[in-house]
């Protein structure tokens, strides 16, 4: 009976679920200037960001591209050392300039590039104090 199950190693059956659970932003609250964001890529797909305002309005956006399979976006350890890796964001806007206090929410989209084409999107809520 069971040799008609076929066995696939490294997919996950619920790709939006892990996604959503497996993606953060830390510290957060946001004290310091040392923030950053933990994206996994559990497919080949592509990964983005946007970050929005309470009033709604977009001040940040990042495209991280195409990625391979576990080729996450991880700015763990770096973003204390530099401000400039990919993973990091440190309270500006596109402009570059400061943002003030408050509640950003930050929309975090992946689509795969392969197979089912799944989009998966979460909403992560950082408070700068």
């Amino acid at each position: 009976i069971i040799n008609n199950i076929p066995v696939t190693k490294g997919v996950t059956l619920d790709l939006c679920g892990d996604f959503s659970r497996e993606t953060y932003f830390a510290p957060n609250p946001y004290n310091g200037t040392a923030g950053w964001f933990k994206v996994p890529a559990l497919l080949n797909g592509r990964i983005d960001l946007k970050i929005y305002n309470l009033a709604g309005d977009m001040v940040y956006k990042k495209d991280f591209g195409l990625r391979g399979t576990g080729n996450d976006v991880d700015g763990l350890g770096r973003c204390s050392v530099t401000h400039t890796h990919e993973a990091c964001w440190p309270k500006v806007n596109s402009s570059g300039r400061t943002v003030a206090q408050g509640v950003y929410f930050a929309v975090v989209r992946f689509e795969t590039s392969e197979g089912t084409r799944d989009v998966c999107q979460v909403v992560k809520k950082i408070l700068i104090p």
